[in-house]
């Protein structure tokens, strides 16, 4: 039986301690929405600030060792492909990531 998507999105945000803290903020909150919103996820603010966590979590939601490297910080002009398309759906500016617009087509 496999989990539903935004229930194992909702549980790695939980057992990120560090990203617990950010969130904390909120605009940092709010800009986490955002982004989840643009990854497909329906969820508010106080959600990712007390997100459930699941009774017995699949095998591939692995948390990351403390030993693993962490990714280094977002810098201006970073981009993320949420969806694979190719284009860019976030562009990192400054302090913050501004969401691209996108066709509706």
């Amino acid at each position: 039986m496999s989990l539903d998507p935004r229930v194992v999105f909702l549980a790695r945000v939980r057992a990120d301690s560090g990203l617990q803290r950010l969130l904390q903020d909120p605009a940092v909150a709010s800009a986490a929405v955002s982004i989840a919103h643009a990854a497909g996820f329906a969820v508010t603010a106080a959600e990712l600030a007390r997100a459930p966590v699941p009774s017995r979590q699949p095998r591939e939601v692995a948390v990351p060792s403390a030993r693993e490297p962490r990714p280094a910080p977002a810098a201006e002009g970073d981009r993320i492909d949420f969806d694979g398309d190719g284009l860019p759906d976030a562009v990192r500016h400054g302090d913050h990531w501004e969401l691209t617009p996108q066709d509706q087509g």
